[in-house]
């Protein structure tokens, strides 16, 4: 009995051969497994039926097949000579199948055919993974280059269903040794004669053979009422697949391969590694849940560090856990909505992440790379997603290598999840062809879905990693001086500094040493006003700082200063005045708390002249008032925040105003700035 027609690839101009084919996928970094378990999810979420409001079901079933059972199938397979075939079936449910005519049409929008016999055809559903269409070569690379597709179907008339099958073999056709050696092209098909007088081959749609060929290898039909579609990868290479069998390559002491089980236990963490967020995620945003099985075992977020993560994507609609920062990251020029997507983050501890008795979970590295934790401090565990909810990458260098670090111990997990229905310009639209956000990030990334990278010059995901780096950086740098003691307040002076002043200063914030005999020693002596950071403390309010700071100036006669404490937003500068007056976020959250005079005066020195520590408040009922010492005429002024000093005598050549000012540090999407302003000319 033939169960199959045969169809090899006939060359013609331009031709595709199968070693063309197996190296058009070309992440050679990340395991096989992986980009197995990347691809084959990937593909089955695209298929979800749109009636589906529960789950995609992915099943990874492992089996042995005799070899005689292959060659009765595939007669002409005979030079295939092992004994028994290791076979891995990828099975979904809750899809719609491999829809579309069953044969090659390369006008038509079938994904049977763009599955089977158009290997470089992408994916052109609204949100689909992949844009380039050659990730599913990697089912080729897995095994020995033979792929059964298996399918059910429900026709446009209701309540029909439709079952087809058929098998694409590829090899590299420069090897010595071939399995199909009269084939030229490496690329054969099996199936049943679509035109009587060619070998052009389609599906098999006859269910009695349908079933037979799946008897030979043991794999079951869909049910009555079920749609979806099994893929049989044969000769399955299990030293490719499971990177403990692999060879080690640099220190094998850092590699940690001894916590999964073979094949089917690395499956399992790949799963959790690429999809724990869409894992059984009942509150995932865009689409069905996943629900995956290996060999029946249903799979769950075992690993506290794919849990986290979980949380972290779902922390975007719960505004009630304290625990996660969701950081808006807004980019101007790119969008309808300034919002590109936010970074969620949290900082956890050893405790958290399950490393501790009873449970003793390896560390988050080993679970996401296999490898084992470094003696140095911890990179930021960060990756990013989109709609259809697989991790994109973890700890992109381009990303993770400018963000700060944790100390050992303690772990910074972030997540960037863009604002993926946002409308692009107008501009950005016609240039790339696509209306959303999401459609851009789908175009910019590789075959393989592995990297989001710029490729139409408008650095639209470099600016959003620059955010998302300074808001990280900026969250924990300011959580970690928090936390250190009095000790360390020069590096912390140091950091407000820079936050302070304008770039081209250079001025360094130190303490003035103590036992100063003027108020400013020789070293920074500088011509024009500049600011230091004399002290920082924290209050019993956690949230604020308050920041100790001299004003001075040098030789040059100044009449009068303006210094501006302003909130620096992506929209620009916002002023005390604009935030007031549109009531944002509460009260400003940067005020001078009280200001204190130390002048010069000839040798002698007079400290703490009037205006004497007066408060902020005091300033501000009397904002349009001058308050003066007359023996030096200096006159002190509050407007919005702005504090000014005008009608400087003189005798105050290098005098120092030292004050204090509060910062409210809570929301840590604010920036704050501090300019100075000065000319020669009297304020009257």
């Amino acid at each position: 009995m033939s169960y199959f027609d045969f169809e090899p690839l006939i060359q013609d101009k331009m031709p595709t051969t199968g070693s063309k084919v197996l190296r058009s996928l070309q992440n050679q970094e990340t395991p096989l497994a992986d980009l197995l378990v990347r691809e084959a999810i990937q593909n089955s979420l695209d298929a979800s039926l749109a009636s589906n409001a529960d789950s995609v079901t992915v099943s990874f079933n492992t089996s042995t097949v005799p070899i005689q059972d292959i060659h009765d199938v595939f007669p002409e397979l005979q030079h295939l000579t092992s004994n028994n075939q290791y076979m891995l079936e990828i099975r979904d449910l809750g899809t719609e199948g491999l829809t579309g005519v069953p044969h090659f049409d390369g006008k038509s929008n079938s994904n049977f055919s763009k599955l089977v016999y158009d290997l470089s055809n992408p994916q052109e559903k609204k949100d689909a993974g992949g844009s380039w269409g050659l990730g599913k070569t990697i089912y080729y690379r897995v095994g020995i280059g033979l792929i059964v597709f298996y399918s059910k179907i429900q026709t446009s008339k209701r309540g029909v269903f439709k079952e087809r099958l058929a098998a694409c073999f590829i090899e590299d056709e420069r090897k010595e040794s071939l399995y199909l050696p009269n084939v030229s092209s490496g690329i054969a098909w099996w199936g049943e004669r679509y035109e009587a007088d060619s070998n052009v081959t389609q599906a098999v749609e006859n269910v009695k053979k349908i079933g037979d060929i799946l008897r030979k290898f043991g794999v079951q039909r869909f049910k009555d009422g079920e749609t979806g579609t099994s893929i049989m990868i044969f000769g399955a290479d299990k030293s490719r697949l499971d990177p403990s069998l692999m060879q080690v390559l640099g220190d094998s002491q850092e590699i940690s391969c001894d916590w999964f089980r073979g094949v089917e236990g690395y499956l399992e963490s790949a799963i959790q590694r690429w999809y724990c967020i869409r894992l059984n995620n009942d509150r995932f945003r865009s689409g069905p849940k996943l629900s995956a099985f290996v060999n029946g075992k249903r799979i769950k977020n075992s690993f506290p560090i794919f849990q986290k993560m979980q949380e972290l994507y779902n922390a975007v609609d719960n505004i009630e856990n304290h625990q996660v920062n969701v950081i808006p990251i807004n980019i101007k020029n790119a969008f309808y909505k300034t919002l590109s997507g936010h970074v969620i983050t949290a900082k956890f501890n050893m405790s958290d992440l399950g490393m501790l008795e009873p449970d003793n979970h390896r560390s988050p590295y080993e679970h996401i790379e296999c490898r084992k934790e470094s003696d140095e401090n911890n990179k930021v565990i960060f990756a990013f997603v989109r709609k259809p909810g697989m991790i994109i990458n973890w700890f992109d260098p381009g990303w993770v290598g400018d963000m700060t670090t944790s100390e050992r111990g303690k772990y910074i997990v972030a997540l960037f999840v863009p604002n993926s229905d946002n409308l692009l310009h107008p501009d950005i639209r016609d240039y790339i062809g696509a209306d959303t956000f999401e459609g851009y990030l789908r175009s910019t990334e590789k075959s393989d879905h592995s990297v989001w990278h710029d490729v139409y010059g408008f650095n639209i995901i470099k600016r959003i990693r620059r955010h998302v780096i300074a808001k990280i950086n900026k969250l924990y740098i300011e959580e970690e001086l928090l936390n250190q003691n009095e000790d360390h307040n020069y590096a912390v002076m140091r950091y407000l500094a820079k936050a302070f002043m304008p770039e081209d200063w250079g001025n360094d914030a130190r303490v003035l040493p103590k036992g100063s005999k003027t108020p400013i020693p020789n070293e920074y002596r500088t011509k024009n006003p500049a600011v230091m950071i004399d002290n920082v403390s924290y209050p019993q309010d956690s949230n604020t700082i308050s920041v100790e700071w001299s004003l001075y100036w040098g030789p040059t006669t100044i009449k009068s200063i303006s210094m501006i404490f302003e909130v620096v937003s992506e929209n620009g500068i916002v002023s005390k005045q604009k935030w007031d007056s549109e009531q944002l976020l509460g009260s400003y959250p940067c005020w001078i708390d009280s200001v204190e005079l130390s002048s010069k005066k000839q040798k002698s020195i007079t400290s703490k002249v009037a205006p004497k520590e007066l408060p902020y408040t005091y300033f501000l009922n009397k904002s349009y008032e001058d308050i003066f010492d007359t023996s030096n005429d200096v006159r002190f002024r509050i407007e919005d925040n702005v504090f000014r000093i005008a009608d400087l005598d003189e005798a105050l050549s290098r005098s120092i105003i030292k004050g204090k000012t509060l910062l409210r540090v809570k929301d840590h999407s604010i920036n704050f700035q501090l300019n100075l302003k000065w000319d020669s000319v009297d304020e009257k």
